[in-house]
Formats: C-alpha cells, sequence, structure tokens
C-alpha cells in the first residue's frame, strides 16, 4: 500500500478540466414572441374591455374572472389600461359592495380583480402600482355549529344526483 501512495505522490499534478461550452439541448431556437411581457409597445391601443376578455380566455377555468370583470368592463372598458386609477377601483368595489354580495363572494371577486391588474402591470399595460389600490375583503370565518337534522334534509332534497351520493352518509 506504502508504495501504491509513493507512486500517486511521484505523479505530476494537473488542474482539473475545465468546463467545455455545450450545445443547446433542443435544435430549435428560441421563440421571439411578439407577446413578450418587456415589450409594453403591443398594449398602446388596447381597452381595458379587450385585455378583460384576453384575461378571462387564459382564466377559463375561474368561473369568478367573468362576474368580476364585468363591472370594470361596465364602469372603465373604454379607457386604455394606462388610464387606470385608483379611484376607478374604488368605485367598481363600493359598487359590488352597494349591491349587497356576501363576503365570500367580495372576497373573491377582489382577489380576481387583482390578479388581472397584476396581469396587467406585468405585460407592461397599467400603472404599476394600481394592483394595491383593491381593497381587501376578508373571508367570513367558518361556521362552527353543526347542521341540524333538517338543514341536512334541505341540503339532500336540493342537491344534484352526484352530490346526493356523498351526502348519505350525513343521514343517522
Amino acid at each position: 500500500m506504502r508504495e501504491f501512495l509513493r507512486r500517486l505522490a511521484r505523479l505530476p499534478r494537473t488542474t482539473a478540466p475545465r468546463r467545455l461550452p455545450h450545445p443547446q439541448r433542443s435544435p430549435r431556437a428560441p421563440i421571439q414572441d411578439a407577446w413578450d411581457h418587456r415589450k409594453p409597445s403591443h398594449t398602446a391601443s388596447r381597452t381595458i374591455a379587450r385585455a378583460a376578455v384576453e384575461f378571462q380566455q387564459a382564466q377559463k377555468h375561474n368561473r369568478n374572472v367573468a362576474a368580476c370583470l364585468k363591472e370594470i368592463v361596465r364602469q372603465c372598458g373604454s379607457k386604455s389600461p394606462r388610464q387606470l386609477t385608483a379611484f376607478d377601483i374604488l368605485s367598481v368595489a363600493t359598487r359590488w359592495r352597494d349591491e349587497g354580495y356576501a363576503k365570500h363572494t367580495l372576497s373573491n371577486y377582489s382577489k380576481c380583480l387583482r390578479r388581472f391588474l397584476e396581469w396587467l402591470e406585468e405585460i407592461g399595460a397599467a400603472p404599476l402600482t394600481i394592483s394595491k389600490s383593491v381593497p381587501r375583503f376578508n373571508q367570513p370565518q367558518y361556521r362552527t355549529t353543526k347542521a341540524t337534522d333538517e338543514e341536512r334534509e334541505q341540503l339532500l332534497a336540493a342537491a344534484s344526483p352526484r352530490m346526493f351520493f356523498f351526502g348519505t352518509g350525513l343521514t343517522v
């Protein structure tokens, strides 16, 4: 073993090889998209109504988006996103509050509106801090009382067949 270690010690020492640049894994060139969020030139002529339609198409899975954006399109649809002010956003939120929406609905709508405005900020279409002007509506606390037998019966009577399958375990 000693002889082996002596031989290793006598070997000329070299530095570790440097990393060589490797070609890209994909042979395709990177796609240059005209919809690049760093280029705000494509947003100059967009209206809030058109931007809302595009955002809704991207967020098809969320039903609250269409209902939430309906009010901002009604009030400010013909404006450019650059022209949005905090007053416009607050007037939309007060309209929701005045219509008597539930606390859960207000909370969901404000989150959707905030996401829409953040998207406009990200693509360079709206002022940078406009999403901070959306008021926060807190979700109410969950119900701490258990459902009575009457409430359970009402829920099961109104349930669709697929939901009735899950509710059958509720009856005692």
